[in-house]
């Protein structure tokens, strides 16, 4: 069976939507990201991250521009693709801090929604109309119709956000692992294997299928690895290993602390630091 073609003349834009209103300039700035010129693709990119991951939220369409982007990231004739996987990330995970140094961890984020999803809204509703009638006077009657009003709206929107975060995780998880899989291990552009290696990191429910493309860069014994690609490597490794350990713990216990005693350190710090604001790093490493 067939599939068919990868094109965005097969989605209706007009009845999908991003942060201000229809997706229907996403084909045009997807065009802009192939572009040969440097400030094309950068407006581009400045107009997607801001449609599609505005603020940490994510949209309908946040989910749907996935395969697009993945097939820009594949295509060596595309410039700029490490930017291109490094919005993939934000798409799927929205800030990505938010999860180290644990990971993402799928159950519980899963848990969380379904949880939501069980919230009996009008029952809470119902309790804070019967709050607001208690009010002694005027004046707290209007603040807490204020607070009931405020806690309605978020209620009736973090619902969809979280909806639209698991449609967007889901979507790279399903349309992107193996195209970054591969991209990690056979790429010649090592800024786009080090963003496929940083993404790769917080899908630890396919940790069995993302570690033999780490393990190489982890184990190789090469002058030829970029310093920047092994400090990612390691900390990715590190955080799916974790999740997910095979019989030779001792093994991979044996090789990271190799690694951090031969003078890497200083690489996986300057990694960490990349991937964490300051206050959040010396609140980690203080003793």
């Amino acid at each position: 069976m067939s599939q068919t073609p990868l094109t965005t003349s097969n989605v209706d834009w007009a009845n999908t939507h991003h942060a201000y209103g229809p997706a229907t300039d996403i084909p045009d700035l997807l065009r802009m990201l192939e572009s040969d010129e440097p400030s094309e693709r950068e407006n581009a990119m400045w107009e997607l991250c801001g449609n599609v991951f505005h603020q940490g939220t994510r949209y309908p369409s946040s989910a749907i521009i996935v395969p697009f982007l993945v097939a820009l990231a594949a295509n060596p004739a595309i410039q700029d693709r490490d930017e291109i996987i490094r919005l993939i990330c934000s798409i799927a995970l929205g800030y990505d801090v938010y999860f180290l140094p644990e990971g993402m961890a799928l159950v519980s984020q899963q848990r969380e929604l379904e949880e939501r999803r069980n919230l009996d809204v009008e029952a809470e509703k119902r309790k804070l109309d019967q709050w607001v009638a208690e009010a002694v006077n005027e004046k707290q009657r209007r603040r807490r119709q204020a607070w009931h009003n405020m806690r309605l709206s978020q209620r009736s929107h973090d619902l969809q956000d979280m909806e639209n975060g698991m449609a967007a995780y889901e979507a790279v998880r399903n349309h992107g692992l193996p195209t970054l899989c591969s991209l990690l291990k056979n790429d010649s552009d090592s800024s786009v294997r080090v963003e496929a290696a940083h993404i790769l990191a917080f899908f630890a429910e396919s940790a069995d299928e993302i570690l033999p493309f780490l393990r190489p860069i982890v184990f190789e014994d090469s002058d030829s690895i970029p310093a920047e690609l092994l400090a990612t490597a390691i900390i990715s490794f590190a955080l799916l290993y974790a999740t997910s350990p095979a019989p030779d713990y001792q093994t991979v216990e044996q090789r990271l602390q190799m690694h951090l005693c031969a003078g890497q350190l200083p690489l996986v710090f300057r990694a960490w630091r990349a991937l964490t604001p300051p206050s959040y790093t010396n609140w980690c490493l203080r003793p």
